[in-house]
């Protein structure tokens, strides 16, 4: 990766309220680290040269449902129902 150079940077609240928060959950050790994770995994998608796997997968089956959907938006969930059974859930895993 090379020399590092230290950068004073201005983040929106709530950009920096996540970055607490990865740090907080223990994803992270620090906000450095989430920063340089996210930039690191910016370098990749364009090309797909860092995860292959990942951009074939997108560029297949997350395509292939997408494009289901919006040709019959009527076969989802309603993101409330999505977002109820979550927290039913956690709930019931005692987080």
């Amino acid at each position: 990766m090379g020399a590092i150079e230290h950068l004073t940077i201005g983040v929106p609240v709530d950009i920096a309220d996540k970055l607490r928060a990865w740090v907080a959950s223990g994803e992270f050790g620090s906000m450095e680290a989430v920063v340089l994770d996210r930039l690191l995994g910016l370098e990749g998608p364009e090309t797909g040269a860092e995860y292959p796997a990942i951009t074939t997968w997108l560029r297949t089956e997350v395509a292939q449902i997408y494009d289901r959907m919006k040709a019959d938006p009527s076969r989802g969930i309603p993101i409330e129902q999505v977002i109820a059974r979550l927290k039913a859930e956690r709930i019931a895993r005692g987080e």
